[in-house]
């Protein structure tokens, strides 16, 4: 009885030691993000939304350099393209907003008092909000400007316009197929930095999706992946 007692009070100072060698952080930072289309023997990449991400860390110490790094984020990409077709311009734009649990093994090692390196990697489980395609057209037709709104969110499946009544469009949502993109993605990622006075850092990383994005895909050759770069500031304290 005594032993089992000894071993449930080391492990809850174990615990303890743990909290208190534990960093909190904030990051935020620029994000480059493209999809990576496969069909069949054939790959081609979109082209790049950009936009930024802020998330809140917990660095929490393992044995000597190594830690682990759990953290949650939030990431805003976008991009916009005109086109004029036909007499026809159209601003179009893609937008989406993403939730995400990171979970990072990072090794640091110090080379001066207020200078360390570290490098990591890990999977970041990301779960979509919003993906949004929107065109706005505009257009003179006998000296009569037309104009119209249209937007789709590839997660939602729901298709919205002011130049449709709410029952015809009830009515298309209605009857649109499933929505093309699954929301929930996984990616594993590389990265590495540089920091300066024990609550500084710089780092840049690299993640691969691994999840095909297409939903009720019966084609086991085509799919949709989302691969993204970024680089950020990250303060500990």
């Amino acid at each position: 009885m005594k032993k089992v007692v000894s071993i449930i009070l080391c492990m809850c100072l174990s615990g303890a030691l743990t909290c208190l060698s534990a960093k909190s952080g904030i990051e935020a930072g620029y994000l480059n993000s493209a999809y990576r289309f496969k069909a069949g023997n054939e790959t081609e990449n979109s082209d790049a939304l950009s936009g930024f991400y802020v998330a809140a860390t917990r660095n929490i110490k393992l044995l000597g350099g190594l830690s682990l790094q759990p953290g949650l984020s939030y990431s805003y990409l976008t991009k916009n393209d005109k086109e004029d077709l036909a007499g026809f311009t159209m601003n179009l734009s893609q937008t989406e907003h993403y939730i995400g649990i990171p979970l990072r093994l990072q090794y640091r090692i110090e080379i001066l008092p207020v200078l360390n390196v570290f490098a990591y990697t890990g999977p970041s489980f990301n779960f979509g909000l919003v993906g949004k395609n929107k065109a706005d057209i505009s257009s003179s037709i006998l000296g009569q400007n037309i104009n119209g709104s249209y937007s789709y969110d590839y997660f939602s499946n729901k298709l919205k316009s002011d130049n449709i009544s709410d029952e015809v469009l009830a009515e298309i949502n209605k009857n649109m197929s499933e929505s093309q993109y699954n929301r929930f993605d996984i990616q594993y990622g590389i990265g590495a930095g540089v920091g300066l006075f024990k609550f500084l850092e710089v780092r840049g990383g690299y993640d691969w999706g691994l999840l095909n994005r297409l939903k009720n895909n019966d084609n086991k050759d085509n799919s949709i992946k989302r691969n993204q770069f970024y680089i950020a500031l990250s303060v500990r304290f």
